[in-house]
């Protein structure tokens, strides 16, 4: 099998940021909303957040695949865009140990 080229990687890792969202975000979100007796409404501002979610999801998770720089196959790009958040979380976590 070939190297994954950087687009190949970003995109793969877009795409695993994006199975993140659904299992940390819209999944338990979705939960809530079914248990729940309230009608949400849907405005022109939640729809644009929703939108700029997405696509930091997507971004940051291609971002992490290219960064991390050693994803090779397509499985290794997937894995490290669906650990951004946790990659990201611990190094503010070591930068805020280190702090004194």
């Amino acid at each position: 099998m070939d190297v994954l080229s950087s687009s190949e990687a970003f995109w793969w890792g877009s795409l695993g940021g994006l199975i993140a969202l659904l299992v940390t975000q819209i999944m338990p979100a979705a939960t809530a909303l079914v248990k729940s007796t309230n009608m949400v409404e849907i405005t022109p501002t939640r729809v644009v957040a929703a939108t700029v979610l997405v696509l930091g999801f997507a971004a940051a998770g291609g971002a992490a695949a290219l960064v991390i720089g050693d994803a090779e196959k397509v499985k290794d790009a997937m894995v490290y865009g669906m650990a951004w958040e946790a990659i990201l979380g611990g190094a503010i976590k070591t930068g805020r140990a280190a702090l004194p």
